[in-house]
């Protein structure tokens, strides 16, 4: 099921739900110039479907969603509102948040607001712009430009807002909520540094936290298109876990 529904400041923001039951919620936030209506994105809903509800969205200016991506600025409104619209429908059962590149970074600032989320998996988070490596000249980083294309990536990017002062993670560390946070990060990563997820898991002051450094592991989505049984088999637990 897709739907509609609207930000704060007015933006249309596409959801679409794979729900049976009363189950705990998963809300799965893509990275950067990802659609959630691709079959990478559907393959990983059905995987974490099979256990819990599960919604998945477009940031502002991506897939079906309107306005334009503004770099972090507006980003988290766009979170603020699919969570409302998940809670209305969650009848109480707790809602754990998967946020991949991009969407990990809004994710966690939003668990540094506020502590109505249950559980947070965080997928190749940047903890702040120094921690984008982007290392073009290997082949992995347009292995990952070209599947992107085919898996239907786009963004309509607010240019404005590019040199503006970014909400970065590394800024709120201290504020994080008492969540229990997972960590997922590949160890060859072409575009955001292990370290990045490294800083933050150990800068994270309570216990109910966990670091998967994934071998020969590539970026955000990536990691699960690579490997999907074993990502999809992290996932599922640490959730089984921590919304039982």
């Amino acid at each position: 099921m897709s739907t509609l529904i609207s930000t704060s400041d007015g933006v249309p923001i596409s959801v679409t739900t794979y729900r049976e039951g009363k189950r705990p919620h998963v809300i799965v936030a893509p990275g950067f110039f990802q659609n959630s209506q691709s079959r990478l994105h559907t393959k990983l809903c059905q995987v974490l479907s099979a256990h819990f509800n599960v919604s998945i969205f477009d940031f502002r200016g991506h897939g079906r969603s309107g306005g334009k991506f503004s770099f972090l600025q507006l980003e988290e409104k766009d979170l603020t509102a699919v969570i409302a619209y998940i809670k209305a429908m969650a009848e109480g059962k707790p809602i754990g948040l998967l946020g991949f590149s991009m969407g990990a970074a809004v994710a966690f600032n939003y668990c540094c607001k506020n502590n109505d989320i249950h559980s947070v998996v965080l997928v190749s988070i940047p903890a702040s712009a120094q921690s984008l490596t982007l290392k073009w000249w290997r082949p992995e980083f347009w292995r990952i430009a070209v599947r992107t294309l085919v898996n239907q990536g786009s963004c309509r990017m607010s240019f404005s807002s590019i040199f503006q002062p970014k909400n970065e993670p590394m800024a709120n560390i201290g504020q994080f909520s008492n969540v229990p946070v997972c960590f997922l990060h590949g160890d060859h990563d072409v575009l955001v540094t292990e370290k990045s997820s490294q800083f933050l898991y150990g800068h994270i002051t309570h216990d109910t936290k966990c670091l998967h450094l994934i071998e020969n592991g590539t970026h955000g989505e990536f990691l699960f298109e690579k490997s999907p049984e074993k990502i999809g088999k992290i996932l599922n637990e640490w959730f089984d876990q921590t919304l039982s």
